[in-house]
């Protein structure tokens, strides 16, 4: 699904060239979960922003699915960014003047998803949210077939399994503490 190959990115000054990334190389298959780790200012950011086709690579090859998105125009990758990449930002990232509804339907807007589907597929996610549990099982039996909606079970994972021990965060403060202070949680998430 995605392929990275000899990623590089780098920045030219007048007497000399500074790397962000230096041949980075990583395969990953649908459905497959990755960290990335390490330092402030190692690249991390620069790397997910080249993966969500936010930025290009200095150098090298992008390929996801079957196409090698290095070549695209800007059109072309953000047709790709549109149907294929979505984030989850660390800091949340919510328009604040709009409900977390609306926040959560405006990439599908984007996507060209008709307003019922898009109520459906909200639905389906929502759990035992007054939205959630509006939902006729059978439509959203019909959004995961379709992969329209997916499930932890749906990626070969055990809700039951899918416990707090399986996150390399044990708690927030880990969390803070990896990011260098830039993830602040809500008040109302800090224990400390």
């Amino acid at each position: 699904m995605l392929h990275l190959k000899e990623i590089d990115k780098y920045y030219d000054s007048k007497f000399q060239r500074t790397f962000v990334l230096k041949g980075i190389n990583l395969k990953a298959k649908e459905g497959v979960f990755i960290s990335i780790m390490g330092p402030s200012g190692s690249g991390k950011s620069t790397l997910l922003h080249i993966v969500g086709l936010l930025d290009s690579p200095s150098a090298g090859e992008y390929w996801l699915y079957d196409t090698n998105v290095t070549q695209l125009n800007e059109k072309g990758r953000g047709k790709y960014h549109r149907d294929f990449v979505g984030f989850i930002f660390q800091a949340y990232h919510l328009i604040e003047e709009m409900t977390v509804y609306e926040n959560i339907e405006t990439p599908l807007v984007y996507k060209g998803v008709k307003r019922k589907e898009r109520q459906a597929m909200i639905a389906a996610v929502a759990g035992v949210t007054s939205i959630g549990l509006t939902q006729d099982p059978k439509t959203t039996a019909r959004l995961r077939r379709e992969g329209l909606v997916v499930f932890p079970e749906d990626l070969g994972i055990r809700r039951t399994d899918a416990t707090r021990e399986l996150l390399a965060a044990k708690n927030i403060a880990d969390l803070v503490t990896w990011s260098d202070g830039l993830y602040q949680p809500p008040a109302k998430f800090r224990s400390w």
